[in-house]
């Protein structure tokens, strides 16, 4: 199912990028997050119900865990990313995308000690290449900075 939605996914990313850029940011970065985060969450909020029904009763480490998720894992996390897409042009931020299933496989790795096979270890390597390439792209070469020239004194002239 994940690998049938990829696409469009990477084609929803890709169009509020774009948008973000030609429109600007109508608000503060805060507000603007906020408003995005809630404007998502108003536009899950009736298929959850419809599909799932009233949530159970809250216990502290839901309250707990979801306070977790809320704060780092989404509100700065998404803080972070619209800074960056109104700093970086746009076809450097359509790279980041890409490494959003590299970073969820590493965690996955490190924090929960999931095994990645040998093809998943290839598709990072491969993203990392593709990231490092794409990020370099179209700029010019770099050529080394050469010495300014000294001053001429001139002697017996007038200054």
């Amino acid at each position: 199912m994940g690998r049938a939605r990829g696409p469009g996914l990477g084609r929803r990313d890709r169009g509020g990028v774009l948008l973000t850029k030609r429109w600007g940011r109508p608000a503060p970065l805060l507000a603007f997050t906020g408003w995005q985060l809630v404007a998502g969450g108003l536009v899950l909020a009736v298929p959850a119900l419809v599909l799932e029904g009233p949530p159970p009763a809250l216990t502290t480490a839901n309250l707990l865990g979801y306070a977790w998720l809320a704060i780092p894992g989404t509100a700065l996390a998404y803080l972070a990313w619209f800074s960056g897409i109104l700093r970086l042009p746009a076809s450097r931020v359509s790279l980041l995308s890409f490494l959003t299933p590299l970073t969820a496989g590493a965690l996955g790795w490190a924090v929960l000690g999931q095994a990645l096979a040998p093809l998943q270890l290839a598709g990072g390597a491969l993203i990392l290449v593709a990231v490092g390439v794409g990020a370099y792209a179209g700029r010019p070469p770099h050529r080394p900075a050469t010495a300014a020239p000294e001053p001429r004194v001139l002697v017996g002239a007038r200054v």
